[in-house]
C-alpha cells in the first residue's frame, strides 16, 4: 500500500510543462497522376480510383522557444520530394541536437539568490518547499527561473524528443513519409497506428555517436489536436496573431496571405506543368471529390498573388502555395500552445491527441 502522502492519484508528468524549445512545422503537395480505369458496369456501391499521389514538394520551418524562425523556411520542389525531406529533418535534427545536449551555466544577480532564499513554495508543483530546495535554470539560456523541490527540478526537463508537426498527418503526409523509411536503415522507426491506413503518430531516431544521447523526431498531427480545415483555423485568427508569418513575407504583401490560397492540385498532373508561365484559368481549380469549382472571389485572389509576388511560373506558385500553408500552420498551431501553456500549464506539443490534454 501506498503511505498516506502518496495515496492520492495526481498529475505527474511536470516536464510536460515545459515548453518544447525547439518545433519543426512541415507540408507536403503532390502532382495527381490520373489512372485510366474502367468504371463498373453493375449497381452495387465501389470505389473508384482516379489518381496516385506523387509528392512534388514541400515546405517545413524550424521554430525556437521564443517564437521566432531559426532559419529561412526550406522550400524544395523534385521528384525526390519525401526522401529529401527526411534527409532534411535528419540534418535539421543534428543541428538541434547539439543545442539541445549543452548545458549554459546558472548565474544568478543578488536579486536573484535574494529571491530564492525567501521562496518557500515550489514554483512547478506549487506545494511548500522543505530542505530539498534548489535552483531551477533554462539549459539554452542560463536563466534563472525559480525555486523548486529537487524532484520537481529533475522532471522539470528538456525531453530529447523535436516534434514535427502536419495537418491531416494520420490520413495524408504520413503515407509520403513512412514509404521512405526503408532508405534510412540507421535509423529507429516507432509506430502508433489506428490501423494499416491510419498513423496517428510516428518517430526516428538516431543514437548520436559523440555523446552517445539519442535525440528523437516526433511526428504528430496537429488535426488531432483542432479537427477542422486548416482553412477554419486561420480564419479565427486576429491580424496580431500570424507572427510566423510576418517573420517571411513583406509588410505590403502580407494582406494577401492572411488566408488560406488556392491551388490547381487536379491540374498538375505532371511536374512539366511547373513550367507554365501563367496561372491556370478558373476551370483548372475543379475539384472531382468536392464537385465544386473555385469562386470568382479566390480566383481573382490567386490572380493578385501571382501579380504582387512577380510569379514567373505555375512551380514557383506551388513554392509560394506550400511555404504560406507551412507559415499558417505554424501560427495556428503555436497560438494553440500558447493558449494550453497559459491555461493548463501545459506545452501539446509534447503530446499526440488533444484527449492526452486531460491527463
Amino acid at each position: 500500500m501506498p503511505s498516506p502522502d502518496r495515496n492520492i492519484l495526481q498529475f505527474q508528468k511536470i516536464e510536460f510543462q515545459h515548453k518544447v524549445p525547439f518545433i519543426i512545422y512541415a507540408d507536403f503537395e503532390s502532382i495527381l497522376i490520373p489512372y485510366h480505369s474502367v468504371q463498373p458496369t453493375n449497381q452495387s456501391a465501389y470505389t473508384e480510383k482516379i489518381a496516385r499521389h506523387k509528392p512534388c514538394g514541400y515546405a517545413c520551418v524550424v521554430i525556437g522557444a521564443n517564437g521566432k524562425i531559426l532559419k529561412p523556411i526550406t522550400v524544395y520542389r523534385g521528384p525526390d520530394a519525401a526522401t529529401h525531406f527526411i534527409n532534411n529533418l535528419i540534418k535539421e535534427k543534428d543541428n538541434i541536437s547539439s543545442m539541445l545536449t549543452t548545458i549554459m551555466p546558472m548565474n544568478l544577480s543578488p536579486e536573484e539568490e535574494e529571491q530564492f532564499n525567501s521562496e518557500t513554495q515550489c514554483y512547478l508543483c506549487k506545494r511548500p518547499l522543505k530542505n530539498d530546495k534548489v535552483r531551477d535554470h533554462c539549459h539554452l539560456s542560463g536563466r534563472y527561473r525559480g525555486a523548486a523541490h529537487n524532484y520537481c527540478n529533475l522532471q522539470y526537463k528538456m525531453r530529447k524528443m523535436i516534434p514535427v508537426v502536419f495537418h491531416n498527418l494520420k490520413n495524408y503526409d504520413a503515407h509520403h513519409i513512412i514509404k521512405c523509411f526503408g532508405n534510412f536503415k540507421d535509423h529507429e522507426f516507432n509506430i502508433l497506428a489506428n490501423n494499416m491506413e491510419k498513423y496517428i503518430t510516428f518517430s526516428m531516431k538516431k543514437i548520436i555517436k559523440e555523446n552517445n544521447i539519442t535525440v528523437s523526431l516526433q511526428f504528430i498531427d496537429s488535426f488531432q489536436f483542432l479537427p477542422t480545415s486548416l482553412q477554419k483555423l486561420v480564419h479565427n485568427l486576429k491580424d496580431s496573431d500570424f507572427n510566423i508569418l510576418k517573420q517571411n513575407v513583406s509588410h505590403d504583401k502580407i494582406h494577401l496571405l492572411l488566408r488560406k490560397g488556392i491551388y490547381p492540385y487536379e491540374y498538375v498532373d505532371t511536374f512539366q506543368k511547373f513550367s507554365e508561365i501563367a496561372l491556370p484559368p478558373a476551370s483548372a481549380f475543379y475539384s472531382t471529390l468536392s464537385g465544386e469549382h473555385v469562386s470568382a472571389e479566390d480566383y481573382e485572389h490567386a490572380k493578385n498573388v501571382w501579380t504582387a509576388f512577380k510569379i514567373k511560373s505555375l512551380g514557383e506558385y506551388h513554392d509560394l502555395y506550400v511555404a504560406s500553408d507551412v507559415l499558417l500552420l505554424a501560427d495556428v498551431f503555436e497560438n494553440f500552445r500558447k493558449i494550453c501553456l497559459k491555461n493548463y500549464e501545459l506545452d501539446p506539443a509534447h503530446l499526440i491527441t488533444s484527449p492526452s490534454l486531460a491527463w
